[in-house]
């Protein structure tokens, strides 16, 4: 194995391949299914003529800059592993910041309904509610027909949440798997225990939230990245509306009338004129649709800023992953359209990476 992968090694840095010390790892893996520790304990481990003709072939590919996880069909993210192929975007760490803000709003706004901390009354008929919590009595003409309590019983059903240009998934996905480890307090999908994330309630999420209180819709223009959503869901016991749609052209939720309580997004943000600058390995062989955000690489967020008033609960959040030099442009675009706590979000390495807005007040509940 050692000197199969040595000479791999070799080879992908003639082509280019920057990590080729890694890939020539997971490639062996992938071909003998044996980790590198157990590779370590045991050095004199050989090579089938099978395993090595396998492990040529792929050394090959990759040196012709097809990206290792087309070659392996998977990606790892939050902890999670799924499937990836061509017509995909490849899950990259960048976007965790997206699903842990997310989870963040999550385990506070939802055991909020609980406690009916966030339902608001917009009838201006009532001087005493405004945009206040609902006073006992209050059938709320802003809100709907039916008592207070009512209407919060109805409020708390469900938490709705959309996930644009969903991709293979792995945003909704993550949401619901992180969502149902954390509520019962046990391990997350990435081996963490979820006492130890701080979550602020202890661990385990107050008020004995069901996991069905979390409804997930996940949409995308391509069936070809439905199709892999959908076997990422099936895979990972998933429990994901998919749904085909032109950003929110489509989007039906039936007895909903399309409202969601969050819209989270990793859209196409990258400008036309820089995509042909992008390693072969993107350039290539990941889509361009999932790629390209128009001249100024504000296309999307323009759309999606503007129509998701449309579908959001009237303080329903938005958030979406942006380029690491789009904060300013984007958070100006949220507030412009009337969203209000408007910040921006940095990853790990300290790039702007999410920004995340509430939709101001007014209209109706559903």
């Amino acid at each position: 194995m050692c000197c199969a992968q040595e000479e791999a090694k070799r080879y992908l840095l003639s082509c280019g391949i920057e990590d080729a010390a890694v890939d020539v790892w997971y490639l062996m893996e992938f071909v003998t299914g044996v980790s590198r520790a157990s590779y370590l304990a045991d050095r004199e481990r050989g090579l089938s003529e099978e395993q090595r003709d396998a492990y040529a072939a792929l050394v090959n590919r990759r040196g012709a800059h097809i990206p290792l996880q087309h070659l392996t069909g998977e990606q790892e993210f939050m902890g999670l592993p799924f499937l990836v192929n061509a017509h995909v975007l490849i899950p990259r760490q960048d976007t965790e910041t997206l699903v842990e803000l997310a989870l963040s709003v999550l385990e506070r706004e939802i055991p909020a309904r609980r406690t009916g901390a966030g339902l608001l009354c917009n009838d201006s008929s009532h001087p005493s509610c405004g945009r206040s919590q609902i006073p006992d009595g209050c059938v709320g003409g802003g809100i709907g027909i039916g008592s207070a309590a009512e209407q919060q019983e109805k409020k708390l059903q469900s938490y709705r949440v959309l996930d644009l240009c969903t991709g293979s998934g792995c945003i909704a996905i993550s949401l619901e798997k992180q969502w149902e480890a954390r509520r019962v307090g046990g391990n997350l999908p990435d081996g963490r225990n979820s006492e130890s994330v701080g979550t602020g309630m202890g661990g385990r999420l107050a008020g004995g939230e069901s996991a069905s209180c979390l409804e997930l819709y996940a949409s995308d223009l391509s069936e070809e990245a439905l199709a892999v959503a959908r076997e990422n869901a099936r895979r990972l016991d998933a429990g994901v509306h998919l749904i085909q749609s032109d950003l929110f052209a489509q989007i039906s939720v039936p007895g909903a009338e399309g409202v969601f309580d969050m819209i989270v997004s990793n859209p196409p943000y990258i400008r036309t004129s820089v995509i042909e600058e992008l390693s072969e390995e993107v350039r290539l062989h990941e889509p361009r649709m999932a790629l390209d955000g128009g001249a100024d690489g504000l296309d999307f967020y323009r759309k999606i800023i503007c129509e998701s008033r449309d579908h959001l609960r009237p303080d329903g959040w938005l958030l979406m992953e942006i380029g690491y030099d789009q904060g300013e442009a984007v958070s100006d675009l949220m507030r412009e359209n009337g969203f209000t706590e408007v910040c921006v979000r940095k990853d790990l390495p300290g790039n702007d990476r999410v920004v995340s807005g509430r939709a101001s007040l007014g209209g109706d509940y559903v």
